[in-house]
């Protein structure tokens, strides 16, 4: 089976066919809907009040009206489906009750059901579904399958007030390297997926595109912001170099270091913040680039407000390392 139901009575979401089935009448609702016990979220699925207190939970209410409405087949799926797998770049809504600060709720249906509507999409399973935060979401694969139909750049703010545009293929790739990462899924079975996804498939296109950036085998990135490095650095031109390779002098263990360009130039993404730090991993740090130097290698350390918020100075710092080591 490649849907799973979701149980919307724990979101005190009630619908006009369960009700029935436990033997309240449509007089009943209704009645509860004039004393505002309940409300209508659309036909046949009401919601009880008061509503929950949390903006997150507000939102899984209303998902799981969604869900209901759509049927006992249907499954979160798109950017609703990445928020609840905490995929990189979905993990930042704030769930607030604005229609900005959340992810858009999509609902995937089986495709000869016959369900139409704004929030639907008719969609063939390509795995089982799994539960998520206790509602029924696409599978890590497919989500990322799918994840790049109509997705929009998600536009970021720099402190300066200019303005910072993700691409949907630089979101998808978060989502991705967090997922490999994690071991939600294998690059093989991602490449052999949107090999044989249709056409039609509106996100294939898209996870191929991602797929094709990364060299074939490249372990994922560590992190949110080596995968913002390696993007940023990518988008200049620079070669993509190695990732998370292990420096060896005489044979002896130096250094893991998180991008290779080259045979000489290092570079470092660290995202801790400052209160994150102690005085031993601040000591590590230093031997690490200390013996790193000492051997000559041509060291670049670049915090998240550095990826983040000065990709120029970032990219000039690391061309210029680059000249360096060719001369």
């Amino acid at each position: 089976m490649h849907f799973m139901q979701v149980d919307a009575s724990l979101f005190g979401v009630v619908t006009r066919a369960d009700a029935r089935a436990r033997g309240i009448s449509d007089r009943e609702l209704a009645a509860q809907v004039r004393s505002g016990a309940l409300v209508r979220h659309r036909p046949g699925v009401l919601l009880r009040q008061p509503p929950p207190s949390r903006a997150f939970d507000r939102w899984l209410q209303r998902a799981a009206a969604e869900l209901a409405g759509a049927g006992p087949d249907a499954v979160l799926g798109g950017q609703a489906a990445a928020a609840l797998w905490r995929f990189d770049g979905f993990d930042d809504f704030e769930f607030t009750d604005g229609r900005t600060d959340a992810p858009p709720l999509v609902v995937v249906v089986p495709p000869g059901s016959g369900r139409r509507g704004s929030r639907r999409r008719r969609l063939a399973p390509v795995e089982p579904a799994v539960h998520r935060h206790g509602l029924p979401v696409t599978g890590a694969a497919q989500t990322l399958l799918d994840l790049g139909h109509d997705l929009a750049a998600r536009v970021r703010r720099r402190p300066d007030g200019a303005v910072v545009r993700l691409d949907p293929a630089d979101r998808v790739e978060l989502a991705v390297e967090s997922a490999l990462r994690r071991v939600l899924v294998r690059e093989a079975e991602l490449l052999a997926l949107a090999e044989r996804a249709a056409p039609q498939r509106r996100g294939r296109g898209v996870l191929r595109v991602v797929l094709d950036r990364r060299p074939v085998g490249a372990p994922a990135t560590e992190s949110y912001l080596e995968t913002r490095g390696i993007q940023v650095l990518r988008a200049a031109g620079i070669p993509p170099g190695m990732r998370q390779v292990e420096i060896l002098h005489d044979g002896a263990f130096v250094a893991r270091v998180d991008l290779l360009l080259g045979e000489r130039v290092v570079v470092e993404f660290d995202g801790r913040a400052v209160h994150d730090r102690d005085d031993a991993a601040v000591a590590r740090d230093r031997r690490r680039w200390t013996w790193l130097t000492a051997l000559g290698y041509l060291v670049g350390v670049f915090t998240f407000d550095d990826v983040e918020w000065r990709p120029s100075a970032v990219v000039e710092a690391v061309t210029a390392l680059l000249a360096r080591s060719a001369a």
